[in-house]
């Protein structure tokens, strides 16, 4: 299908999450569906409607869909006191079951411990895999490990993880940042879903 020349596909994002709605124009007996507009912006009306709506109040405009986690540009803290012990922190997200829900966890030990889920949910419909990756931010303290056990992408069944964690001794004190990006694929082993969050730990 077209509007004035520019084919549907060309005014519209894909429905690579699979919800789009679909709308009364055919293609080879195809009904036409782009990503639902929720996950993205309207653009100007087309000139086509269906049940006297156009269908840009319908599908979200061509480079505007996104489908990050509801944690996306957060920050997620871990702090442990080492006073006169050896004192640990660390805050991983990881898979939590094989259909694909996810916490995000800090520990700390050293003078008290603590283990704490501050954030938790689904994954994207239609992901099937996962992949991290961390970069330390400009600022952090040397010390820190990151754990990651899907460098590429990676099934759920396997729930996988990211950690940064840190540790030190008495009178230790250090304060690590890393940017973390958790990348979601379909079947078809295509990125549906980028979320950005921040790990934070200290030792004091």
């Amino acid at each position: 299908m077209k509007s004035q020349g520019v084919l549907f596909s060309d005014l519209f994002d894909p429905d690579v999450i699979g919800d789009g709605p679909k709308a009364g124009f055919d293609v080879s007996g195809v009904p036409q569906h782009f990503a639902a507009l929720k996950y993205g912006l309207k653009r100007a009306n087309i000139g086509y409607a269906i049940n006297g709506s156009d269908l840009s109040n319908l599908w979200a405009a061509k480079g505007t869909a996104s489908y990050p986690l509801s944690i996306n540009g957060s920050t997620f803290f871990a702090a442990g006191s080492s006073g006169t012990t050896t004192s640990t922190a660390s805050v991983r997200f990881i898979i939590t079951t094989s259909a694909g829900a996810w916490e995000v966890i800090s520990q700390h030990t050293g003078g008290s411990s603590g283990t704490i889920v501050q954030a938790s949910g689904v994954s994207p419909p239609g992901a099937v895999s996962v992949q991290y990756s961390a970069v330390e931010n400009a600022g952090s303290d040397p010390g820190g490990s990151i754990t990651n056990t899907a460098t590429s992408p990676t099934a759920f069944a396997s729930l996988p993880v990211i950690q940064l964690g840190a540790g030190g001794g008495p009178s230790t004190s250090k304060s690590i940042s890393f940017s973390i990006t958790i990348v979601y694929f379909n079947a078809s082993s295509q990125a549906i879903s980028t979320t950005n969050v921040t790990f934070d730990v200290s030792i004091n």
